[in-house]
């Protein structure tokens, strides 16, 4: 599995997790409240890790090497 799959899964789990405590909120919602929060969040996440990735390959010099046509 690529990091950024992993990074998907996480983001998709922090996105499921947070619209479910609003679902489960003692307050009076509309159905797609949840949903929306979870959405917003999980791309949050997903942006975040991603960009955190991309942050420490370029620290790390890893970069692939691009041939010459």
């Amino acid at each position: 599995m690529k990091p950024t799959d992993k990074a998907a899964l996480v983001a998709a789990a922090c996105g499921i997790a947070v619209g479910t405590l609003v679902a489960l909120a003692p307050i009076e919602t509309a159905w797609w409240v949840p949903i929306l929060f979870g959405a917003f969040v999980g791309g949050g996440v997903h942006q975040g890790i991603t960009k955190n990735m991309a942050a420490e390959r370029i620290a790390n010099g890893d970069f692939p090497v691009k041939e010459k046509s």
